[in-house]
């Protein structure tokens, strides 16, 4: 396969502000507890929420993991309708710190699982039943698998198919990333079709920190890459690549990076595909943690070049470190990026903005969220997921049934169809 590197302009398309945005209901655990961090992860299909909690403490096991399922009535309420946890379960796997819904089945991952080692990482997928609530049907682990892959770090599922990262995968150096593709058969459940570690990968570029999934397309980010095509760029620059499948076939086709990399900004520590373009978090960015997100567009007679179009910056952006960029979700003509160290409302109350894609090309800010009890720490924007017209927000420290064990809001916004995890 081919990598084309992407060193297009850039077109900035500044935000305007508007009224801030408070959310339309609050999830939270029932049996939550401090420092659970639930809402680390969230996925959202329809009228179904899935929220990870990777420090709760499952059947007594300290940072065993837990997710949780709500379900949206009639009457607009959401309810919790089940806590889902590993079978195998064990201290400090962490369940829960990557999450994917997609119609009735669930993936949650558990990268510090160590059936292959420490930290080796698995994921787990679950399936509604008609009598017996949402079960598990399956553990994934690949069999190469080691202590420190970190499987299951990140997790996207489209269709039948699920793409999961192990940012700490040794390939090309120490920590190069690796990213597994499974696909669901009609019989013996789900199967490891393709592992990938590009050639141009190495030594701490941790690919597979983050991954997108969408039709014949996915994104990873390698935040840690530190070369261009021209050679060192500086530790931590980052970089994104995009694989798609042609024939039946799956390739790494395009390897992406902001036109003003730099050392430091985490480039691809966040990214989400929607079609023809993918969103890119650089929370670094700017230096001291100010971040960035960039939008790339696939142009050309085959949609197989991608181009720089936009570089996304908050209204009120804050030189000491928001952390801008360091989640983002993308639907085809909105983005969602989260801020979870803006100090609106005190130390790292976070936040998340909504920009929309305008009639002639160039992005603008149409929204900040907040919530109505947020306070210091509570890290608003740590994670979030768009269905429909819904988009979740998770707040890692946020007050839901327990001070400080996170919380998960939720935001009907009229985005019409769209769909981001």
């Amino acid at each position: 396969s081919r990598l084309v590197f992407v060193t297009y302009c850039l077109l900035v398309s500044p935000g305007v502000a508007r009224a801030q945005t408070l959310e339309d209901a609050l999830l939270y655990a029932i049996d939550a507890a401090a420092a659970d961090e639930f809402g680390r992860a969230v996925s959202v299909a329809g009228d179904l929420a899935l929220v990870g909690a990777p420090h709760e403490d499952h059947s007594g096991l300290e940072d065993a993991g837990a997710a949780y399922l709500f379900q949206r009535m009639v009457n607009g309420s959401w309810i919790q309708i089940q806590k889902l946890g590993a079978s195998d379960g064990a201290e400090f796997d962490q369940f829960g710190s990557s999450v994917s819904l997609f119609g009735t089945r669930a993936v949650v991952g558990a990268p510090l699982d160590d059936d292959h080692g420490d930290g080796a990482g698995a994921a787990y997928v679950f399936e509604r039943s008609l009598d017996a609530g949402w079960i598990e049907v399956q553990k994934l682990s690949p069999g190469g698998g080691l202590a420190g892959d970190a499987f299951g770090t990140s997790v996207s599922m489209f269709g039948e198919e699920i793409v999961l990262g192990a940012p700490g995968k040794d390939g090309n150096g120490s920590e190069a990333g690796a990213v597994y593709l499974y696909e669901r058969h009609a019989v013996g459940g789900w199967f490891l079709e393709t592992q990938f570690q590009p050639f141009f990968n190495g030594e701490l570029d941790r690919y597979g920190i983050s991954v997108s999934f969408w039709g014949d397309r996915f994104a990873a980010g390698a935040w840690g890459a530190d070369e261009d095509e021209f050679g060192p760029v500086g530790d931590f620059a980052g970089a994104v690549y995009i694989s798609e499948r042609n024939n039946g076939t799956w390739n790494l086709t395009n390897r992406i990076q902001a036109s003003d990399r730099a050392a430091g900004a985490f480039f691809g520590y966040s990214v989400s595909l929607a079609s023809d373009r993918v969103l890119v978090g650089a929370h670094g960015t700017g230096g001291n943690l100010a971040g960035a997100a960039y939008v790339f567009e696939a142009r050309g007679s085959s949609y197989t070049t991608w181009e720089e179009t936009a570089k996304l910056l908050p209204s009120d952006p804050d030189p000491a470190g928001d952390e801008f960029g360091k989640a983002v979700c993308l639907s085809p003509d909105r983005a969602w990026i989260g801020a979870a160290l803006d100090e609106d409302q005190g130390d790292a109350s976070g936040s998340a903005y909504l920009f929309e894609l305008d009639p002639g090309g160039g992005w603008s800010q149409v929204s900040e969220l907040a919530t109505s009890n947020q306070a210091a720490s509570d890290q608003l924007g740590a994670a979030a997921a768009f269905s429909g017209n819904r988009v979740l927000v998770g707040a890692l420290a946020g007050d839901g049934s327990v001070p400080d064990s996170g919380a998960t809001y939720v935001y009907d916004v009229g985005l019409g169809q769209t769909y981001c995890q």
